[in-house]
């Protein structure tokens, strides 16, 4: 196999590391009973981008972890990749996927007030904010 593969795979894991590390550490459960509003920017990794799937947000991630994970994301380059990290908020979501196993990821958006229990869906229409880093930029539908 070549080298794209094995960084592929490190990606991949370091993607998951992140995840996990945030789940485990930095989650902040409120509950909330406002729904995801109309064309509000979001930004996901790539993997984690199902456009029209509904999802539910479990859980925002503290502010010192959201920094964390861009950060080690973006290895680094967070204030090129997002002028004002500070500014970010993150999500856990889990997709309503119907599949036995859940389909977890990561939202970010400077934008939208999204609460644990809130519910929605991503725009088909989407872009990458950082092609080398796969992230995604779209709208909440």
């Amino acid at each position: 196999m070549t080298g794209k593969t094995d960084d592929s795979t490190r990606s991949i894991a370091k993607r998951g590391t992140i995840a996990a590390t945030a789940l485990a550490l930095g989650t902040g459960v409120t509950a909330g009973t406002a729904t995801a509003q109309d064309d509000e920017e979001i930004v996901l990794f790539g993997d984690d981008y199902l456009a029209g799937v509904n999802f539910d947000v479990v859980s925002e991630l503290e502010g010192q972890t959201v920094s964390n994970v861009l950060q080690s994301a973006t290895d680094g380059a967070s204030q090129t990749t997002f002028e004002t990290p500070d500014d970010w908020d993150g999500y856990i979501i889990q997709y309503d996927s119907g599949e036995d196993a859940a389909i977890l990821g990561l939202l970010f958006t400077e934008d939208a007030d999204l609460s644990a229990g809130d519910s929605g869906s991503m725009s088909e229409e989407a872009s990458f904010r950082n092609s080398a880093l796969s992230l995604v930029e779209t709208d909440l539908d």
